[in-house]
């Protein structure tokens, strides 16, 4: 993905159009940017996807990463107001939709709502998170841990000095889905759309229908075949499923003359 801002929260595609509108994406625990680099080729040709850095990690590795959810909301949406000159949608894996969530309401209260949430393999919020908590547990228990979940392959697990190195930025992403919580809220008015990986073994369909009740608006849930980490491994799915839904946003836009 090209780097053409410095806004280091920010790294955005250059497309050979003008935008129309953003997708700001991000990431699960312990991912970063690059989860995204692909995606501009996939998704319709008017659409900007900016992928969200998050503070400790590559070139925001000397940044203490967030381990609290508010100030976490707060500073990010303070990021995308920055961005409102076009229409915009979110969209977040695991922790990373708990994250746009949020986001998500922060942004409404300013006036600048998303046009579209989209969530993949996250609980809904106000569900309790009842798995043991993991961002305490000794480094040994904790590396046990990220490899059970299969997204960190096994030669960056073995690799001490690297993962000495990422360890404190993942317990921090841990921690801040261990301890969210979910405060009531209005519901919104734009569309959810929720995706389940079918082979995800920490989530099922009752853990995702109730995003139904964050929106007044229309509500989709989508299994698709992968697992817990669909950018991965359900990766042609998850772009079709999400291009068909901007493209009908953009045609509609088209079609009453705003874009």
């Amino acid at each position: 993905m090209n780097q053409t801002t410095s806004n280091s929260w920010i790294s955005y595609s250059k497309i050979s159009v003008a935008p129309a509108l953003r997708l700001f994406c991000l990431p699960y625990a312990g991912g970063n940017a690059a989860l995204f680099n692909s995606w501009p080729a996939a998704l319709p040709k008017r659409v900007q996807v900016c992928a969200v850095e998050l503070p400790g990690r590559r070139r925001r590795f000397g940044e203490t990463a967030y381990s609290s959810m508010p100030p976490l909301a707060h500073d990010l949406a303070m990021v995308l107001e920055q961005y409102v000159d076009l229409p915009y949608a979110v969209f977040g894996i695991s922790l990373g939709a708990l994250i746009g969530f949020e986001v998500a309401h922060e942004m409404k209260k300013l006036g600048h709502p998303p046009i579209r949430l989209f969530v993949a393999n996250c609980r809904a919020p106000h569900l309790p998170d009842q798995d043991p908590p993991a961002h305490a547990l000794p480094d040994r228990d904790l590396l046990a841990r990220i490899r059970d979940f299969g997204a960190t392959p096994d030669a960056v697990i073995q690799h001490d000095e690297l993962m000495k190195m990422m360890l404190p930025t993942i317990r921090a992403d841990f921690k801040l889905a261990e301890t969210y919580r979910y405060l009531p809220k209005r519901p919104f008015t734009f569309p959810i759309t929720a995706f389940l990986g079918s082979e995800d073994p920490t989530l099922t369909f009752a853990h995702l229908k109730p995003w139904r009740e964050h929106t007044r608006g229309p509500y989709r849930l989508e299994v698709l075949r992968g697992n817990h980490y669909l950018v991965d491994t359900g990766r042609d799915a998850l772009l079709q499923a999400i291009s068909a839904e901007l493209n009908c946003y953009l045609h509609a836009r088209s079609a009453t003359g705003q874009i």
